[in-house]
């Protein structure tokens, strides 16, 4: 797979505890098919991510929001992606944002 895509959320909201991004982490794996893989996730410095191998991280990200609306995630999620090989992501949402970064 060629790219990383990288979920976020703020934390202590929405993302109150490790658990909840868990239990974020193990219905979006359940919500994926065969063609990406959920690589973990990291909680800590003042954010939560979810990352994500796949080769169409915008077709995957597109797929990922209606789970995400029905969490009422949606609204609070920062979504971007970077080719492995470097470190610039490409922004998917919120639409507008202009910088991404993992802390």
């Amino acid at each position: 797979m060629k790219y990383q895509l990288v979920l976020q959320w703020a934390t202590p909201f929405p993302i109150q505890d490790i658990d909840n991004i868990v239990a974020i982490e193990d219905q979006i794996i359940d919500g994926l098919n065969e063609t990406c893989e959920v690589d973990g996730h990291d909680f800590g410095s003042g954010d939560a991510n979810i990352f994500v191998h796949t080769d169409n991280p915008e077709r995957v990200f597109s797929a990922l929001k209606t789970l995400l609306a029905s969490k009422s995630l949606l609204a609070h999620t920062r979504a971007a992606y970077r080719a492995f090989d470097t470190d610039n992501y490409t922004i998917l949402w919120p639409v507008g944002l202009k910088s991404f970064s993992i802390k």
